[in-house]
């Protein structure tokens, strides 16, 4: 009926960079005036210096000189300012750019760091914490850093409450395990069943985010590298939970 239409494109960083076909469809879009604007979702991995540094974010610095009419939006809650003058650099971007902050302050959120002696003593904590948020009914994530650290997290809940290890029919139980390696279609089963509460404990990789309106708790069992190194002065067994 002759209204505008948006259409929106969803490309990881490395299939931008190294796709010939991508790039013959972006040239086509970008002549015909259809493409003029780039979302690029976790901005801080385009700067050497910021937390995740990936070489295939660093190349889109490429694209201003190939479209050179194109907006930007970068988007990140992890950049110091330093980072984001760096990146505006990378990316040709480095004119009057609008720079938007907003605070990292929730007044519903409370954080806690938990300083621990050693490995045991974290794990229990953390156990303790799992144990009485499932007999509770409170929903919990903890995150950790590998993906055998999720299922061996899991296996230990599960355990301490009293659930069995092997799920009779396949469907998720209250506690789980969630990491990138796991299939697709189990990873959706048990992301839908995370946001309807059937799942209620779940040890999770930074691939699962925390869309859940009724969170109780999120733990970090075994924070990201540069957590680690940031926070190497609060003892052999510091470890996080908010």
């Amino acid at each position: 009926g002759g209204d505008a239409m948006s259409t929106v494109l969803f490309v990881s960083p490395e299939k931008l960079v190294r796709s010939r076909a991508l790039h013959a469809l972006l040239r086509i879009a970008y002549e015909e005036g259809w493409w003029r604007c780039v979302a690029i979702d976790e901005a801080h991995c385009v700067d050497e210096h910021g937390l995740e540094f990936r070489h295939d974010y660093w190349l889109l610095g490429a694209l201003t000189a190939v479209f050179p009419e194109l907006t930007y939006m970068l988007l990140t809650a992890t950049a110091s300012p330093v980072t984001v003058q760096s990146l505006c650099i990378t990316l040709g971007i480095e004119t009057d750019p609008v720079v938007v902050r907003g605070t990292t302050r929730r007044e519903q959120t409370a954080y806690t760091c938990i300083v621990c002696e050693d490995g045991p003593q974290k794990l229990r904590s953390v156990t303790f914490a799992v144990e009485a948020a499932h007999k509770g009914g409170k929903s919990t994530m903890v995150y950790t850093n590998s993906r055998r650290g999720t299922e061996r997290l899991a296996g230990s809940f599960r355990e301490v409450c009293g659930l069995p290890e092997a799920a009779p029919d396949g469907e998720p139980r209250s506690i789980e395990a969630y990491h990138a390696g796991m299939d697709r279609i189990r990873r959706r089963e048990l992301e839908a069943a995370w946001r309807d509460s059937v799942i209620r404990q779940l040890a999770a990789t930074s691939a699962m985010g925390m869309d859940k309106r009724d969170i109780d708790a999120v733990y970090h069992h075994m924070p990201p590298q540069h957590w680690r190194s940031e926070a190497a002065g609060a003892g052999p067994g510091g470890g996080c939970s908010k």
